[in-house]
């Protein structure tokens, strides 16, 4: 899930079951691995 206040490129790959929190700011050149939770 990603918090709708969260900013995250559409060049970033998130796996389907991470978590990024409200705030969080995610790059272009960043890829998050499942199970992955970032923010509160």
């Amino acid at each position: 899930m990603i918090d709708p206040d969260a900013r995250v490129d559409d060049a970033a790959v998130v796996a389907d079951d991470a978590s990024v929190g409200p705030w969080s700011i995610v790059g272009p050149d960043v890829e998050i691995g499942s199970g992955t939770v970032i923010g509160p």
